[in-house]
């Protein structure tokens, strides 16, 4: 146990060092198209930024400008190899042709606003860029909106991200109370069940007689 303690302390040390550009390369790969949890990291930049070890407004540029430059380089791929790369790694991930025919549709059809609010499901953010450029969605639109997808994911998340630091002490008082209120409600019900076995056996022993 102690081990692995260690080892994910060792882990978040490095993270401290690197955060940025972990962060960075997150978010810019996962929105080429590899399924990577760059949330995660992001959130834990936030975190440090409440902490006051890295700039906040730094960390919501480099996330939105990693964003938008990965979901670039996803649209350009996707449209001259995305069908080949989807045909041939696609199931892989459960993208099934009838899948990806849907997706095409759904981004042919509603365009900009697929791509904005597709920042804020897993699926769409990591796969968006590449089915955008597949549909053909001209670039100008798909650059506009998924800037504007990016500055409001980053914003929301790096936000996020700090209110969680700065509510964790405040969350520490709130878990401490409702651990003592836990703790009275378990005695009382004890209690409860103590008297009311006392009186059932109380009652057989009269009936009895």
């Amino acid at each position: 146990m102690s081990e692995t303690l260690g080892f994910a302390a060792g882990l978040w040390d490095s993270f401290e060092d690197n955060a940025y550009l972990v962060v960075s390369l997150g978010v810019l790969f996962q929105n080429v198209g590899v399924p990577l949890p760059a949330q995660v990291a992001v959130l834990g930049a936030a975190y440090l930024c409440w902490q006051g070890q890295l700039w906040l407004p730094g960390l919501l540029g480099m996330v939105a400008l990693a964003a938008v430059l990965g979901a670039l380089v996803g649209y350009l791929v996707g449209g001259r190899w995305g069908r080949m790369l989807v045909t041939r790694w696609g199931p892989k991930i459960g993208l099934t042709a009838p899948r990806l025919a849907k997706l095409e549709g759904f981004y042919a059809r509603h365009g900009v606003w697929a791509v904005v609010l597709g920042r804020f499901v897993a699926a769409p953010r990591t796969l968006g860029a590449l089915v955008a450029g597949m549909a053909a969605l001209p670039m100008r639109r798909f650059l506009a909106a998924t800037t504007m997808g990016a500055l409001l994911w980053s914003g929301a998340l790096v936000g996020g991200g700090y209110a969680l630091g700065s509510g964790a002490e405040q969350l520490d008082d709130w878990l401490g109370w409702i651990g003592l209120g836990t703790l009275a409600l378990v005695v009382l019900v004890g209690l409860g069940w103590w008297l009311l076995r006392g009186r059932q056996r109380r009652a057989a022993g009269r009936s009895s007689t």
